[in-house]
């Protein structure tokens, strides 16, 4: 045992020192310095910190592996009847079927908005979820919904759900008796009394679970008289849930404290020309328009609109009353996922954006340039290929969808998407500070698209209006080595921003925009290119003329492209494990450093399902069941990141004594042991330091300060019972959490960093 240069302090244990810190969770401990430490790491002054983005870490939400389906709070499968499949075919009738005798046909001649002209229009081609159930019942029978496949019904005991539903009995008065069931028990129950009539009611009611279940869940809706009825925009709602989102989802994503929140792809955004529907338009990529019920009023993107919404609304016996809503769910147009699933917008861009809100991120959403996918999810045959709009005009058609959504975020109450906001629920503006166009792409046809967005944007960035200060986000291609100085680098975005600077369009290459780097790389390739030596933004300008700033909108390390030791064995068992993660917060620590050049960055994705064979992505931050959330190694760290970011970064030196080992060999190849981060905020006067500890021995480090602190720092560490292999599962729980105690410090104190491990130490200067 080394020798110790200070005492303790009166009246505490150090049980930091005796036993590492993680034996200490909760506990007041004294810090103490070492005689001869591995290494000492002394920290530059406050004052000559340098500033760095305070948005520097967020998340990123891409409906992808089914995650809106998982966050929905809505647990009925294909309510509206609506289900879109495989170019050209239809699944209306999916996850619907009929008992007792009865019958159903899923037709579109008289539907919820068969005569409202803003909803219905065939000169527009405007029809929105013409789609219901027409159902030919015996006695007691009608419609069972069993749920997604991949989230199933589920309730806790005493839950309570809103049940609503469309309906109409136009062969005489009956009842409709709704059961939630698991198997054959029933859970909870309510009967409404329909009134005959052709007309649609909307009724709702509320239900509460007697017992949980998990498995076997089914919707039942049954009518008591035989006849012909008919059903639409059914809807079972886990009153357990905030924004539209269950709250154990929720939960989770706001326990991460992110800066920002990027949405909502990835490459749904972009979409796939081959799935196009009757009238020749693409039906699989993302419509922010058609998330928040926005239909055609005109022959013009300009002209899109959300309508008003009026309809009966019977809430109990056997009264209605007239309502009025604007863009709720039975409005929202479905589209086709690229991944491969249908999006019926339970949640949309105005979900998301109350969700930012709620949460304290920064919106950060992603609209289609006018191109397709040009990665590996479209078909071969149509990557990169023009996409048709929402009325045929191509990109002056996405040029002004993203024009109309930063009216609708921060335009006020006197503009038509203000007021349209204001019409939704939220008077008051969003924040809004970036915009993405496109999603990992690259070349000729796209950089000339984006420059026309580009113009649109500067065009109407006069001072004062709405659209000043908002920073576009340009594609960079989709992997590491199309970035400046990355292996074989390409260099894609800067070209294409001197070649637009050296025609007079801008002044300075930062005025092309933010860039968004995407890299998925191996967790030896984080490691390797966290070091002062290989890290690329270590090079970047810092030139006012020729500098940029970096959006890294994906990263994680998955091992989908290896550059450092390539040849090292790196195995799909080795996804979300503790060495992933591990180096994960190395990295992070290479981007604080790169804080002023990095402005966002976010892992990615965030959401993936706890079942074998599912997923349309392997690596995922959390993973999800019916019931419950497995936040992976991998959410920790970042969660320790985004709770300990600062404004400035201060840096430090580090010096080592002479039998250091600067690298491990326990990961198949030579990683650094030590890599460490020091920031300072502003807001709180908290000198944040971080520490990773690669190796497999514990690291006693001394750490100087140049200013004076309080007496007591909040230290939080990560590390794997398991070692580097450890993981977090929904079957086998979680192997890696934070544990967090008080440590008592001076300028100079010591602190024995746990073997394969992440501390955060917040040391307080006000």
């Amino acid at each position: 045992m080394k020798k110790l240069m200070t005492a303790c302090l009166a009246g505490a244990v150090s049980c930091a020192f005796m036993f590492g810190a993680t034996g200490c969770s909760g506990a007041d401990v004294n810090a103490k310095t070492y005689g001869d430490p591995a290494a000492t790491v002394s920290v530059n002054a406050v004052a000559d910190g340098k500033d760095i983005s305070d948005d520097i870490f967020g998340i990123f939400l891409e409906d992808i592996n089914y995650a809106s389906y998982a966050m929905d709070d809505n647990i009925v499968a294909n309510g509206n009847f609506e289900s879109l499949g495989e170019p050209n075919t239809n699944r209306f009738k999916d996850f619907w079927s009929a008992t007792q005798g009865s019958t159903f046909a899923v037709e579109d001649t008289d539907g919820l908005f068969a005569s409202h002209a803003d909803y219905h229009n065939t000169a527009l081609k405007t029809n929105v979820d013409p789609h219901y159930a027409k159902v030919t019942a015996a006695a007691n029978g009608g419609l069972i919904n069993t749920g997604y496949t991949m989230v199933p019904m589920a309730a806790k005991k005493g839950e309570k759900f809103t049940f609503s539903a469309f309906v109409k009995s136009p062969d005489g008065a009956s009842k409709l008796t709704v059961n939630l069931k698991s198997g054959e028990t029933i859970i909870a129950t309510t009967t409404l009394d329909l009134p005959q009539g052709a007309q649609w009611i909307k009724y709702s009611r509320e239900l509460t679970a007697a017992e949980a279940f998990s498995s076997n869940g089914r919707l039942e809706l049954l009518f008591e008289k035989a006849g012909t009825y008919y059903v639409d925009a059914v809807a079972l709602e886990t009153q357990n849930a905030t924004l539209g989102i269950k709250n154990y989802i929720y939960d989770a994503i706001a326990e991460l404290s992110p800066k920002f929140m990027r949405f909502p792809g990835g490459c749904i955004i972009e979409g796939d020309n081959c799935n196009v529907d009757e009238n020749g338009e693409c039906v699989e990529v993302y419509d922010w328009k058609n998330s928040v019920g926005a239909v055609q009023n005109g022959t013009e993107a300009g002209d899109d609109t959300i309508p008003a919404f009026t309809y009966q609304l019977n809430t109990g016996g056997t009264s209605t009353e007239q309502v009025t809503t604007y863009g709720e769910w039975a409005t929202r147009t479905n589209n086709y996922d690229l991944w491969g699933y249908n999006m019926d917008y339970g949640l949309g861009f105005y979900e998301y954006f109350l969700l930012c809100e709620k949460i304290g991120a920064k919106p950060v959403p992603i609209v289609n340039c006018g191109l397709s996918d040009q990665g590996g999810a479209a078909e071969a045959d149509h990557r990169g290929s023009a996409m048709v709009g929402r009325h045929g005009k191509k990109v002056p058609d996405y040029i002004q969808d993203a024009l109309d959504l930063i009216e609708f975020a921060k335009g006020d109450t006197n503009t038509k998407w203000g007021k349209i906001r204001s019409d939704l629920g939220h008077p008051e503006p969003f924040d809004l500070e970036y915009i993405g166009v496109g999603n990992e792409q690259f070349g000729g046809t796209y950089f000339s698209y984006y420059q026309q967005f580009l113009d649109a944007l500067h065009d109407l960035q006069t001072p004062g209006s709405i659209y000043e200060g908002v920073q576009p986000i340009v594609g960079n291609g989709m992997v590491f080595s199309d970035c400046e100085f990355g292996p074989n680098s390409a260099n894609v975005a800067n070209t294409a921003a001197k070649a637009y600077k050296s025609g007079g369009h801008i002044s300075a290459i930062s005025d092309y925009g933010v860039v968004d780097h995407h890299y998925y790389m191996g967790y030896l390739d984080f490691f390797n290119y966290a070091t002062n030596e290989a890290c690329i933004y270590d090079k970047y300008s810092r030139d006012a003329s020729t500098g940029y700033k970096v959006f890294v909108g994906e990263f994680s390390a998955n091992g989908a492209t290896r550059y450092y030791a390539p040849n090292v064995a790196q195995l799909g068992a080795d996804n979300n494990t503790w060495k992933t993660a591990l180096s994960e917060a190395a990295y992070m620590t290479a981007l604080e450093r790169n804080g002023d050049v990095v402005s966002l960055a976010a892992y990615a994705p965030m959401f993936g399902s706890a079942e074998a064979n599912v997923n349309q992505w392997a690596v995922d931050m959390m993973y999800y069941s019916n019931t419950k959330l497995a936040r992976s190694t991998n959410y920790y760290v970042q969660q320790l990141f985004m709770k300990n970011s600062g404004t400035h970064y201060l840096g430090a030196d580090v010096e080592y004594s002479d039998d250091f080992a600067y690298t491990s060999n326990q990961y198949g190849a030579p990683v650094d042991i030590l890599y460490q981060s020091v920031t300072y905020d502003e807001a709180t006067g908290d000198i944040i330091v971080k520490i990773v500890n690669a190796g497999k021995e514990e690291l006693e480090i001394n750490i100087e300060l140049a200013d004076s602190v309080k007496g007591v720092a909040d230290v939080t560490v990560l590390e794997s019972k398991l070692g580097i292999d450890g993981v977090n599962t929904v079957r086998d729980g979680e192997d890696v959490t934070p544990k967090s105690y008080t440590l008592g410090v001076k300028k100079t104190f010591g602190y024995p960093a746990p073997a394969n491990s992440v501390t955060a130490i917040r040391l307080h200067t006000k």
